[in-house]
């Protein structure tokens, strides 16, 4: 009986349950009153034994919403025709007849001696990976050996049945609501009416399951790539790429959920999501939540906690529509259509006895029982060890492991092979199938296993858990492995297997969370051992702590066992580390020990490129040593061809060599680049292309290399390598004379490179915006442009360059000794073929200026620099900051090539051919330093006309002052009679 209070309280089915059961009790003796604790007493039969005053079952106090139901919702939110009705509502008649999967257990029968009776009917029991639970009665079955695939599974003996559920289905469709949220405790058939509504909905759905391991943002945001793939047609393989290489460089939600979104628009897909609670408190909650806000996808979330973002105001104005667990719970008619042959009276008694709860009204039905209905010590053990009886002695071990099994996948079931257990845990209903697929053990059946072994043999239990392990790992299963440990963490074995195995592939994936969730739990468990700091030591490198980073891996490979593997992987990570720490030094060091550790080509090659990186930022002597070497033990492989490639450009830098030989390697391997399915490589090689082309003043073919950079980028969504494609336009664009759009360019690099932290590429920003100020004789701009940083550690050939720009503009100011200082410090930090190359250059400029005696010979030395080298870059942009160099040039005129004139010609929109007479007569006397005023009286115009034509004058020749006029129209006139035109 029910207190005054409770009848208040409880939901509507369970009320009128109890009023009309009351006849069915027997009343309480005169002067007491009904014990509580015991509210299933009947007068005819012996009292049964009362839950925990707790009301802690077999499987650990389930949630209160299990438990006690909230009360009914406000009858004004829910449509009369979708709530529940009553739990002694009579059943409507079914006027065609039972048939199909939807059709009503058959009546109750009398059976015959020695003749089974009809095979109950068991409902879904929604629970985190299952699609529909379909049992057969135990009291007839007969054990078959027969194995059972994941994806073939023979229905023996009686029809199976699903049951449907349309009072919500019919919910789910009238709902307007962008986000469905299925809020409920475990086992009532969540996951089962999702999978019921997307079968029946148009369109497609894009399933993932979340798992322990998806609480890494990586993980989640590539199952749910992959569940995306298939409705995306030709995009799929697209976004699965783009995925590995975001999270590879920056698993941060807001820029994997802003990737995803871009590339997802547009999407008609449903984005289902089961046991989302598993990730609610994670940082993969704010993935999925900035996906579902930017990218306005559609999502049904199956789960037993709602997620914080899921706000009453956003509920309120439809924007979400959550199904809680009163609504989900059973009412009469689905109870009896479960339930088939019991009584009226024993369905009204275990639907209130369960409160609605599906999963134990189908373990009721999954029994066949229809007497004992008072119920033992709870409902969970009475039915779940009725079960279990069925099962053989001999088997039980067998059917424990199998419980074990995060997911029953293919790998999964190779364990069982000749026993037969699979077979057998299906027939009992241990084992859920839908549409002949195993989908999961039953988790209720599960817990009730794991439980019984703690109780009575933990020892079986460990060798279980070992065997699971074991099976896990060897098949690679990582995810599995990884929730079979939060659910068991004292499984130490299994953990250190894990790290050791499995840290290396989670790392390759981007799993740098789930790797850190491993380490802390391993030193939780007081485990050491190298594996260990190798691992502790990749999270370390990958989260910018390069110093501890090195001295972890230090550690590992001096603790590791001889002739390990994890001793090169181990030397290798410290020499990264080290560089990226500014030690390049004992980055060499490191890099050489593991060369002389190294057996596999891989390693070699990996190694010579970790000491020839170090060496060329050190300006090694021996680098062309390191590059011969590097040659020697490749192989034809894309990857060691483009390595060699660009190994051979940043040899020919440091050393000064010939530029054009470097760029007919790149052309005899650019093919090699097109085939190439490495994202990061090709955008490395097509950079140091790019770079090769700017050097030799061939800007055409640099922009159009700039152009194939930024479809990869944007294809590939390599956003890290957007500031070092910026820095390759700007200054393409500077030497084709697009000085507006290579100044924006600049600005973009700046913004870009700040936000990265990247001083490499904030220098270079700085870097083309001095040679543009050089280019508009805005020199003492220049100068303060050119100023070095004082933090962070930019490459020295970088520092080099822009101190040798800030010569040149103290040389053009006629400042000869700070000119002089700046490129002493520059030669003095760096020999590059960049620096030294605009050095030269800047003292021809030095000597022109002061009309010196060796002028003659300053320029014949920059003409010898650029024959041997074939470095042009240096020359145009000092010719654009003083147009006077031209002129001390032309005498050599026969000594430069075609490209090296050309590369003096100022491209802009409009040549200066297209201006009118008048405006040429404008143009000319700006040239020579006249006013707008002198103009006017020299040509007999007005002085507002002059302004006009002199706004034209700059339009046409996208100039931005008087004075960059007069440089294009000497540089281009010279040029034009140099070219014979």
């Amino acid at each position: 009986m029910l207190s005054a209070c409770s009848r208040w309280l409880a939901p509507r089915h369970v009320r009128s349950a109890h009023e009309a059961s009351t006849s069915a009790y027997s009343p309480p003796a005169p002067g007491r009153r009904a014990h509580r604790a015991r509210p299933l007493e009947r007068g005819d039969r012996e009292s049964a034994r009362h839950r925990a005053a707790h009301r802690e079952g077999a499987f650990r106090c389930p949630a209160p919403e299990a438990r006690r139901l909230p009360p009914a919702p406000d009858p004004r939110r829910v449509p009369a025709a979708h709530r529940r009705g009553s739990s002694l509502e009579e059943p409507r008649p079914d006027p065609t007849g039972p048939g199909g999967l939807t059709a009503p257990a058959p009546a109750e029968q009398t059976p015959r001696a020695r003749s089974p009776p009809p095979a109950c009917l068991f409902a879904t029991l929604g629970h985190p990976r299952q699609a529909a639970l379909v049992f057969r009665q135990r009291n007839w079955l007969r054990f078959r050996g027969t194995a059972i695939s994941e994806t073939t599974v023979e229905a023996v003996g009686a029809q199976r049945h699903i049951i449907k559920r349309p009072r919500l289905t019919r919910l789910l469709d009238e709902t307007t609501a962008r986000i469905i949220l299925l809020v409920a405790p475990a086992g009532y058939g969540k996951t089962t009416l999702a999978r019921e509504w997307c079968e029946a909905s148009e369109g497609p759905a894009a399933w993932y399951q979340c798992t322990p391991a998806s609480s890494d943002v990586a993980a989640l945001a590539a199952g749910v790539a992959d569940a995306f793939a298939p409705s995306l047609a030709g995009r799929g393989t697209r976004l699965r790429e783009s995925v590995r290489l975001t999270v590879g460089l920056d698993a941060r939600p807001n820029t994997l959920a802003a990737m995803m979104a871009e590339e997802l628009s547009p999407t008609s897909a449903l984005l289902v999501l089961d046991d989302f609670h598993l990730v609610s408190d994670t940082c993969a909650a704010d993935f999925i939540e900035l996906l579902l806000a930017q990218a306005h996808l559609k999502a049904l979330i199956a789960t037993r906690k709602k997620p914080s973002w899921a706000t009453a105001r956003r509920i309120l104005y439809g924007e979400i529509f959550e199904l809680k667990s009163h609504l989900l719970a059973m009412d009469h008619d689905e109870a009896k259509e479960v339930l088939g042959a019991h009584r009226a009276a024993d369905v009204s008694q275990l639907l209130v006895a369960a409160e609605g709860w599906p999963a134990v009204i189908g373990l009721a039905a999954l029994t066949g029982s229809s007497n004992n209905m008072d119920l033992h010590e709870s409902l969970y053990d009475y039915f779940a060890d009725e079960l279990l009886r069925a099962v053989p002695a001999s088997l039980r071990p067998q059917l424990l492991t199998l419980a074990l099994f995060p997911s029953l996948n293919a790998s999964a079931l190779d364990l069982f092979t000749e026993s037969g257990i699979v077979s057998l845990a299906v027939d009992l209903g241990f084992v859920s199938v839908d549409q002949q697929r195993l989908r999961a053990f039953h988790p209720l059946l599960r817990n009730f296993l794991v439980r019984r072994a703690l109780e009575n043999d933990a020892d079986e239990l460990a060798a279980a858990l070992d065997t699971v392990g074991d099976h896990l790992i060897k098949n690679c299963m990582w995810d599995d492995i990884i929730a079979l440990l939060d659910e068991f963490p004292s499984t130490d074995g299994c953990l250190r297997k894990l790290i050791d195995s499995g840290s290396a592939d989670l790392l390759r994936d981007g799993r740098v969370s789930t790797v850190e969730r491993l380490v802390t739990m391993a030193h939780e468990a007081g485990l050491a051992f190298p594996a260990l700091d190798l691992a502790e030591a990749e999270v370390a490198f990958r989260k910018g702590r390069h110093h501890a980073a090195h001295a972890l891996a230090v550690r590992a490979t001096a603790t590791a066992k001889a002739a390990s593997p994890d001793i090169v992987r181990g030397l290798i990570l410290a020499g990264r580390s080290a560089a990226l720490a500014d030690n390049f030094q004992r980055s060499i060091e490191c890099f050489e020990q593991a060369y002389e550790a190294a057996v596999s080509p891989t390693d070699k090659i990996n190694t010579l490129w970790g000491q020839l990186m170090a060496a060329n930022f050190l300006e090694l002597p021996d680098t062309e040593r390191i590059l011969d070497e590097l040659i020697a033990v490749s192989h034809d492989s894309d990857e060691a061809v483009l390595r060699v490639a660009m190994a051979r450009f940043s040899t020919t830098c440091w050393a000064r060599g010939n530029l054009r030989d470097c760029l007919t390697y790149y052309r005899s391997s650019e093919h090699v680049a097109e085939r190439s399915d490495d994202a990061l490589l090709v955008s490395a090689y097509l950079q140091t292309l790019a770079h090769v082309y700017i050097l030799l003043g061939e800007y055409e073919a640099a922009l159009q290399v700039a152009d194939r950079l930024d479809q990869i980028i944007e294809n590939k969504n390599l956003r890290f390598a957007r500031p070092v494609a910026l820095g390759t336009r700007g200054y393409a664009q500077f030497g084709l004379g697009h000085y507006a759009e290579a100044a924006l360019t600049a600005d973009r690099l700046e913004h870009e490179a700040s936000k990265l932290r990247d001083d490499h590429c904030i220098l270079n920003a700085r870097h083309i915006k001095a040679r543009i100020l050089l280019a508009a004789a805005e020199y003492q701009e220049a100068v303060r442009m050119c100023r070095i940083p004082r933090t962070g550690n930019p490459a020295p050939s970088v520092i080099g360059e822009v101190l040798v720009a800030q010569g040149l503009a103290y040389m053009c100011l006629h400042d000869w000794k700070r000119g002089n200082e700046a490129l002493r410090a520059a030669r003095a930090i760096t020999r590059s073929l960049e620096a030294e190359g605009m050095a030269v250059w800047t003292e021809v400029v030095y000597a022109a200026l002061q009309d010196l005696p060796h002028t003659r010979d300053a320029v014949r030395a920059g003409i010898d620099y650029v024959e041997a080298t074939a470095y042009v870059d240096g020359f145009v942009v000092a010719a654009r900051a003083c147009p006077r160099l031209v002129a001390s040039v032309q005498p050599f005129e026969d000594h430069l090539d075609s490209v090296t004139t050309r590369a003096l010609l100022i491209s802009t929109p409009h040549e200066s051919n297209d201006l009118s007479p008048r405006e040429r007569e404008v143009a000319e006397l700006i040239t020579v330093g006249l006013t707008n005023r002198e103009i006017a009286k020299a040509l007999i115009i007005s002085e507002a006309t002059v302004k006009v034509h002199v706004h034209h004058i700059l339009e046409k020749l996208g100039a931005r002052s008087r004075v960059e006029v007069a440089r294009r129209l000497v540089v281009r006139d010279v040029s034009m009679q140099r070219l014979g035109k």
